[in-house]
């Protein structure tokens, strides 16, 4: 049973891993700063607000003190009442001994009075205005009261405490932020390394990496590394299916040359036999070179000598070459092309490109069947497509059909070792071109596709 690698699964244990309980802890560290940093600003918002209009009303007494002390109480009484008449603030309010209204703006007491700290008071005028006020109480046993208007600083107090309510706010939405996307990137490497582990132990390549969505980086490396696990399970496939075509393909032609190598030994073998054996091991070093030609292409490791190339007349020198061989197997071969059609690339290598097509569509077309070479020139650059009559191939053999020493021909009876087309993908990979089959009502069709001698920028070494 294949490991659940859901990101449920990862984030559940998740839930259970210390990870867990640290990204736990740096939160909640986090959120006790943050609130602590929210409680330290308000604090000071305060303060602020108290010194400032302590301040005022302080330097306001000092003054009348100072009236008081040089010319005496009834000249501070005179100027009390002076500023009284002439505007509404600061308020100021003289009461005798037993709390009688002597002078000043604010005849009645505030019905409800807040503390803001020891010695300063609050309260709210008829006209619903604030106001932090002072009382001083003199040596006679008056007592004056001073008022200062401190809506503005109230509005400033306010805005400061919502702009520290706001950025608070922020500090633990960027917390939460933070840990729910930990919680999220630490599942999504547990969903990989889950699936990683799950491959190495039970050694089952078809396992893929879970993806519920594309959008963030981590997916985006998931499908990544599920694009590497499907090359890797198909080199895996490849190399677990080559040992099996090896033997089956090459076990008759060694078997023949043994034969051969006893006779010789005897001195009894003919020049026909001789001319066997010699083509048997031609068979043999055929295919080990073409096996050695394909990965050198895939690996690149063969040198790049690019020139300008004309397939119309590439494709006209391999019709030369196999027409005798249509003519016996009473194939036409109708070549239709546009003049010039050229491309960047190695001349041997796409000849042998056409070569192993041709040489497939004759094979497998019927007698009196025929097959069509066309050049379609587009915006991409150019293509060829070579169409057979023969009876085409399955849905599954199209899948496998490049695959190496896969033959449609199970039986093994036509001649060739499944190297062809493996060949023919790699020179094209090798181009940068492209290759398909696809069945037709009448045969089959290979189309390779070239970057034009204008657009194709690859650089000659």
């Amino acid at each position: 049973m294949a490991p659940d690698t859901s990101f449920k699964a990862a984030r559940r244990a998740y839930y259970q891993s210390s990870s867990f309980k640290l990204a736990m802890f740096f939160t909640l560290l986090l959120g006790t700063a943050a609130l602590i940093l929210g409680w330290y600003l308000f604090s000071i918002n305060r303060d602020n607000l108290v010194r400032e209009a302590s301040a005022s009303i302080d330097a306001e007494l000092s003054y009348l003190k100072q009236i008081r002390d040089i010319n005496g109480s009834e000249d501070m009484s005179v100027f009390i009442e002076v500023r009284s008449q002439g505007s509404d603030f600061p308020l100021y309010r003289l009461e005798g001994e037993d709390g009688a209204f002597l002078l000043g703006n604010l005849e009645t007491t505030p019905a409800l009075v807040e503390i803001m700290t020891e010695g300063l008071i609050s309260f709210k005028t008829e006209d619903n205005i604030s106001v932090a006020a002072k009382i001083e109480t003199f040596a006679d046993g008056r007592r004056l009261l001073v008022g200062k208007n401190i809506v503005p600083l109230l509005a400033a107090y306010s805005s400061f405490r919502w702009a520290s309510i706001l950025i608070i706010g922020f500090m633990l939405v960027v917390i939460l932020a933070s840990f729910f996307v930990s919680i999220f990137v630490v599942s999504r490497i547990n969903i990989i390394a889950s699936a990683a582990e799950a491959i190495v132990r039970t050694g089952d390549l078809s396992q893929r990496i879970s993806i519920a969505q594309s959008w963030d980086d981590l997916s985006n490396l998931a499908q990544t590394l599920n694009l590497f696990l499907d090359r890797i399970e198909s080199l895996m496939k490849g190399i677990q299916s080559v040992g099996d075509n090896i033997a089956h393909d090459l076990r008759t032609p060694l078997t023949r040359l043994r034969v051969g190598l006893e006779n010789l030994s005897q001195k009894n073998l003919k020049e026909e036999q001789v001319n066997t054996l010699v083509e048997e091991a031609d068979q043999l070093l055929s295919t080990f070179n073409s096996l050695l030609r394909i990965s050198r292409l895939e690996m690149g490791h063969r040198r790049r000598e690019f020139s300008q190339l004309d397939l119309v007349e590439m494709l006209g020198d391999v019709f030369e070459l196999y027409e005798p061989f249509a003519e016996e197997k009473e194939v036409r071969l109708n070549l239709k092309a546009q003049k010039p059609s050229l491309v960047e690339g190695d001349r041997d290598l796409i000849f042998q490109v056409f070569a192993n097509l041709f040489d497939n569509a004759i094979k497998f077309s019927p007698a009196g069947g025929e097959v069509m070479i066309q050049i379609q020139k587009n915006a991409k650059g150019v293509s060829v497509i070579i169409s057979d009559q023969g009876p085409g191939l399955s849905e599954l053999e199209l899948e496998k059909v490049f695959d190496r020493f896969y033959r449609a021909d199970q039986s093994r009876t036509l001649p060739g070792n499944g190297l062809g087309l493996s060949l023919v993908k790699a020179i094209m990979a090798y181009h940068q071109g492209t290759i398909s089959i696809e069945n037709r009502d009448h045969g089959l069709a290979v189309r390779l596709g070239f970057e034009s001698a204008k657009a194709n920028n690859i650089t000659k070494n």
